[in-house]
């Protein structure tokens, strides 16, 4: 099974670049068009949430409109740009929200796939719910061979790039839930892709398709130009993660300070 996780695309209304520098649309066209060239093909692909930076319904429908020539089922979850609304009416029932439920769950052959919305709109942090906590206690329960992959926007543990690293309200709780389970954590937020272990419970954070993180753990800063994503390989209990960048059509330029 091949799970293709995409995360901060940060696509603005008209296709307006993002922090001033940032051909977000653009970004996003290259790593489809990258996936398509190299035939991949996913089975699913899961966002993980900043799929606009402005919140505008247009800039969701353009990213619908560039998803959707990858040919397979695409969850969407929101980050702490997004707009709820204009988010669920553009993906309709492809987009989690808290509003709908406290998580989303999806079994497949290879593994059993939990979305939770950790983004509370007004704020940089995240948080998982009481209620939200609860419902993934309720699901755990697979066999040791059948990973549970839980998928959110942002990341529950520290990353050592100052800036970045906001506690997730609930953190602690979620990975003692966890301990003993066949249990990966897949976020976005970072612009980076880092891979964290603690106990049984492996976490990662996926490359930003767009404005991918400069490696300065003292500041925040991004490249423009260059893209990226996750691709999650399922087989026999087993979670075989790549950490990917795309070709893509414009040199590389940067860094640049984030910030519209």
């Amino acid at each position: 099974m091949k799970i293709l996780q995409l995360s901060d695309i940060h696509v603005n209304g008209g296709g307006k670049f993002a922090c001033r520098a940032a051909d977000s649309l653009g970004d996003l066209r290259a790593v489809v068009d990258y996936i398509l060239q190299v035939e991949l093909q996913p089975d699913v692909t899961v966002v993980t949430g900043d799929v606009s930076t402005d919140g505008k319904g247009d800039a969701y429908r353009l990213v619908r409109r560039e998803l959707e020539r990858l040919n397979c089922p695409v969850w969407v979850l929101p980050g702490n740009h997004d707009v709820k609304a204009p988010m669920k009416a553009a993906f309709g029932d492809g987009c989690h929200t808290a509003d709908d439920a406290p998580g989303l769950c999806i079994d497949t052959p290879g593994a059993r796939l939990l979305l939770l919305d950790s983004a509370r709109e007004g704020q940089i942090a995240g948080e998982l719910s009481r209620a939200q906590l609860d419902w993934i206690a309720d699901r755990l329960d697979v066999p040791q061979d059948h990973p549970v992959m839980l998928w959110m926007h942002h990341f529950p543990f520290r990353s050592g790039i100052v800036g970045m690293d906001r506690p997730l309200a609930g953190e602690e709780e979620l990975l003692a839930l966890l301990q003993g389970r066949n249990a990966y954590v897949c976020s976005g937020h970072l612009h980076a892709g880092v891979v964290r272990r603690a106990g049984t419970v492996t976490m990662m954070t996926a490359p930003a398709v767009s404005m991918l993180m400069e490696l300065r753990l003292e500041s925040v800063r991004f490249y423009e130009g260059n893209v990226g994503f996750a691709l999650h390989l399922v087989e026999d209990g087993v979670v075989t993660t790549h950490l990917c960048a795309a070709p893509s059509p414009r040199a590389a330029t940067g860094p640049h300070d984030f910030g519209e």
